[in-house]
C-alpha cells in the first residue's frame, strides 16, 4: 500500500470518527503497545472493550481517545495535585494531520487551548531536530531558545475546547479507569508467562554445556510465542556460568528488543528470519559442537550411515551453501537465516529438523527450544558416529532406505509405534 493510499485510508476513518458519540457509547480501546508508566500498566496491552453495539465511527472515536487518556489522567495529576498552570500545548504529530479532528479532541479533554503549526504533522522529526539544534546553542535556557528561535513569528492555528466533546471525554475516561484493573491483571499474566518462558529458555541453554555442545559463550537457544508474539534469546557474550532467566532477552518478531538489560545473541537475525518462514518451529539452536563443525567445515552433509540418525532425521543431515561475499558484507546474519530457507525450501523442518551451515556450524530446530536443543544434541552425536564410520571402513555405504524409512516411520510416520501410548 502506498503512503498516500493509507494516508488517504487514515483521512477517511478519522473523519468517520466524527459521527461518533461524545463517549463513544460505551467502547473503550487501550492501544497501548509497549506498555505506560503513567497508569503503572508495564507490558503491551491492546484491547477493545464494548458494553453496547460497536460501531465504526465509535471504535475509531475511542482509539483516538485512546492516544491522549494516559496524557490527560497524568496532567490531571499535575493540575489537581501539584497546582500547575497550563496556558496551551503546542501539539506534533501525525495524528493531527486530519483537520479537526484529533487536535479537537485533544483540546477538549485537556481543556486547554492546543496550537498547531504549519509543520505540526512532522512530528517526531521535528522534536528531535529542535533538540539537536539546541545542543549548539551557547547563551539560551532551553525555554528561551523555543521562544525566541523555535517558536516565534510562526503562524499558529488555535484550536479550543469543546464543551459537549469535553463531557463525552469525562465519560469515556471513567470508563477506562473500570478497565484498569482488568489490563494490569493481563500484564500480570504476560509477565509471568514471559517469566516462565525465561526460565525455559535459559535451562534449554544451560543444556547446552550439560551436553558438551558449547565453550566458553559459543552458542545460542531461543524459543517463540506465536500467540504473544515474542522471542525470547540467550543474550550476547553473557557466560553460562553466571546466566539467570533474567537475563535471557525478549524480543518482538522482527528482532526488536522489547525487555532486556544485554543486547540479544548475534544470531538473533537468523532465528529471526527461519522463524518467519518455518511456522512449524517452535525453538531454535546454534552451536559450533564440535564433530558437526568439522562436517561444516568441510562442506559436507552428515551422511546417513545407520538406524540412530534415521530415528531422528529423514535422510542425510544437509549443509547449506557458504554465503558470497555480498552477503556477508550487507547483513551476515539475517542472510545465513535466508540461506538457511532456501536450503529448505522443499525440506520439511519436521523430518529434517537440523542442518548444518558451510564453514560455521550447526542450526536446528523443535517445536520448542528444549527440543531443538535435543536435535542439536542428535546431529552432534551421529555426525561422530559418521565420522567413526568412515574411519573405520573409508567405503562405508550409506544405511538401505528400506531401514532407514522403517527407523524413521515407527517413531514419525502415521503408525508410528515406538515408545508409550498417551494416556487420555
Amino acid at each position: 500500500m502506498g503512503r498516500k493510499k493509507a494516508d488517504d485510508i487514515y483521512q477517511k476513518l478519522f473523519l468517520h470518527s466524527l459521527k461518533g458519540d461524545d463517549d463513544c457509547h460505551g467502547v473503550v480501546a487501550s492501544n497501548l503497545l509497549s506498555g505506560e508508566h503513567t497508569l503503572k500498566i508495564s507490558q503491551a496491552c491492546p484491547i477493545i472493550y464494548h458494553s453496547q453495539e460497536l460501531s465504526l465511527a465509535n471504535l475509531m472515536k475511542a482509539e483516538i481517545y485512546a492516544s491522549f487518556t494516559a496524557l490527560k489522567m497524568g496532567l490531571d495529576i499535575l493540575k489537581k495535585k501539584e497546582n500547575v498552570h497550563i496556558e496551551r500545548f503546542m501539539a506534533q504529530g501525525g495524528i493531527f494531520k486530519t483537520k479537526d479532528v484529533a487536535s479537537v479532541y485533544l483540546a477538549s479533554g485537556l481543556q486547554t487551548k492546543i496550537s498547531l503549526m504549519k509543520n505540526t504533522v512532522d512530528g517526531g522529526p521535528f522534536g528531535i531536530a529542535v533538540l539537536a539544534s539546541f545542543l549548539f546553542e551557547k547563551q539560551l535556557t532551553l525555554k528561551e531558545y523555543l521562544k525566541k528561535k523555535v517558536f516565534a513569528k510562526k503562524k499558529l492555528t488555535n484550536i479550543l475546547p469543546v464543551p459537549d466533546i469535553t463531557t463525552g471525554i469525562e465519560t469515556y475516561e471513567q470508563n477506562f479507569r473500570k478497565l484498569l484493573p482488568l489490563l494490569k491483571d493481563l500484564t500480570k499474566q504476560e509477565n509471568k508467562k514471559i517469566q516462565n518462558l525465561k526460565e525455559i529458555v535459559l535451562q534449554a541453554n544451560l543444556d547446552l554445556v550439560r551436553n558438551h555442545l558449547v565453550l566458553f559463550t559459543w552458542g545460542n537457544v531461543s524459543q517463540i510465542d506465536r500467540e504473544h508474539k515474542r522471542i525470547i534469546i540467550k543474550p550476547s557474550g553473557v557466560s553460562y556460568d553466571y546466566m539467570t532467566a533474567d537475563d535471557m532477552v525478549v524480543l518482538d518478531l522482527d528482532g526488536n528488543v522489547i525487555e532486556g538489560k544485554y543486547r540479544p545473541s548475534s544470531d538473533t537475525k537468523t532465528h529471526v528470519e527461519i522463524y518467519k518462514a518455518h511456522p512449524e518451529v517452535g525453538g531454535i539452536v546454534h552451536t559450533h559442537s564440535t564433530y558437526a563443525t568439522a562436517f561444516a567445515q568441510a562442506g559436507r552433509d552428515i551422511p546417513a550411515y545407520g538406524t540412530t540418525h534415521a530415528d531422528y532425521f529423514y535422510g542425510d543431515i544437509p549443509c547449506a551453501r557458504e554465503l558470497t561475499k555480498k552477503e556477508i558484507e550487507s547483513d551476515y546474519e539475517k542472510n545465513t537465516g535466508l540461506v538457511i530457507n532456501e536450503l529448505f525450501h522443499d525440506k520439511d523442518m519436521k523430518s529434517m529438523p537440523g542442518c548444518l551451515v558451510s564453514h560455521h556450524g550447526v542450526f536446528a530446530f523443535g517445536k520448542d527450544g528444549q527440543e531443538a536443543v535435543y536435535h542439536a544434541t542428535v546431529i552432534e552425536e551421529v555426525a561422530k558416529m559418521a565420522l567413526l564410520s568412515e574411519q573405520i571402513n573409508p567405503k562405508v555405504q550409506k544405511a538401505p532406505t528400506y531401514l532407514m524409512d522403517k527407523h524413521y516411520q515407527r517413531k514419525h510416520g502415521k503408525n508410528a509405534y515406538y515408545g508409550q501410548t498417551k494416556k487420555g
